[in-house]
């Protein structure tokens, strides 16, 4: 058969240039074709995000849920934060606080060939920041806050930090 590699690099630039459906045929042609666990990995997570934007938020669960099947795949933080992602879409909170705090603890892996560096660092900080300040659990926010603004220290991390700090001397740490 015809090789599986040059499929897996049409659907990325497909990807790049905004041509949604046609990206998701060729990374689903790509599946057909590969072994390769690591980039089988990368593009479930692509497709997980395709049928994210998409609005088809189940469709995207079983992607994340399909790329940490991959072999030596399950601990990798990106699936976790499209889980966190889709249950956050869908109002269930408490789930996405599990798999966004669970991103947020584990560590990049030691070599990949893929690696969403925000994944690991200020992103799930930030995402539990925003989650904990909507339930009103502004300390926990402002943790997040603080820890994300360490990797990532811009304005608005700073601001942010800054006004939930303020909730907190005026409320309480769980709010009013």
């Amino acid at each position: 058969g015809e090789p599986a590699r040059p499929l897996f690099y049409l659907g990325n630039t497909l990807l790049d240039n905004g041509q949604y459906e046609e990206a998701e045929a060729a990374f689903l042609k790509y599946l057909e074709r590969s072994t390769w666990a690591e980039e089988r990995y990368q593009t479930m997570l692509h497709l997980a995000g395709i049928r994210f934007m998409a609005g088809d938020v189940q469709g995207a669960e079983r992607w994340a849920w399909q790329a940490m099947r991959e072999p030596q795949q399950w601990n990798r933080a990106e699936s976790y934060m499209t889980l966190g992602d889709c249950a956050l879409a869908q109002g269930r909170i408490g789930e996405a606080l599990h798999w966004t705090e669970i991103a947020a603890n584990m560590p990049p892996p030691v070599s990949s060939l893929f690696l969403q560096g925000q994944i690991y660092t200020w992103l799930p900080h930030w995402r539990l920041m925003l989650m904990y300040d909507r339930l009103g659990s502004w300390q926990m926010a402002l943790e997040h806050a603080a820890r994300a603004a360490r990797w990532r220290p811009s304005p608005e991390m700073l601001a942010a930090a800054e006004a939930l700090q303020a909730c907190v001397k005026e409320w309480g740490p769980g709010g009013n």
